[in-house]
């Protein structure tokens, strides 16, 4: 089919369009109550994210992080040469001052080079990831699995790590707000 044509869109495109349908679908199936506001709240934007030695910032690596409600989404796409890597996932998370938990019903891999696209529809975690909430610091910090997993809250920037190393860097987005 051309993309010419009224009505039709690019194969691109409709892949995205068809995991953003896969992935409410999946959220749109959960109930979760929050019984507890936790600083992690809110939507994040990616600002840095390590593969291996090298640190990549936007436009070669971008997404964002969503925690609202109860729902976890997740969203990052990175570049390495002419090869494409996306990530779309999407959860349930409960949180508190003391605890955060959260976990991935559905994660869509996509991997895109010029002699094809590959994806993959997978559950990477196995129930929730539980994290509690540890002192010290400028912010909050949330550990789990004896500090092998970490996420850090600092005014508007979110810091994932992983063995001591961060992995990704968010900044909080904040709404728009009408002036009068």
């Amino acid at each position: 089919m051309s993309a010419s044509r009224p009505g039709c869109c690019s194969r691109p495109a409709c892949l995205t369009a068809l995991l953003e349908l896969i992935l409410l679908s999946s959220v749109a199936a959960q109930q979760v109550v929050v019984v507890r506001a936790s600083p992690i709240e809110g939507t994040w934007r990616l600002v840095a994210h390590r593969a291996g030695q090298e640190v990549l910032r936007p436009p070669r690596a971008d997404g964002w992080f969503s925690v609202r409600d109860g729902i976890v989404l997740f969203q990052l796409r990175r570049m390495a040469g002419d090869t494409v890597f996306e990530y779309y996932g999407s959860g349930t998370y409960a949180g508190s001052a003391d605890r955060f938990s959260y976990g991935y019903d559905r994660m869509v891999l996509v991997t895109r080079r010029p002699t094809g696209v590959s994806v993959h529809d997978t559950i990477p975690l196995k129930g929730q990831q539980v994290f509690q909430a540890r002192s010290g610091g400028r912010g909050s910090r949330y550990e789990a699995d004896g500090g092998r997993f970490v996420f850090e809250v600092a005014g508007d920037t979110l810091i994932y790590s992983e063995d001591g190393s961060w992995l990704r860097r968010w900044i909080r987005l904040r709404p728009n707000v009408p002036t009068p």
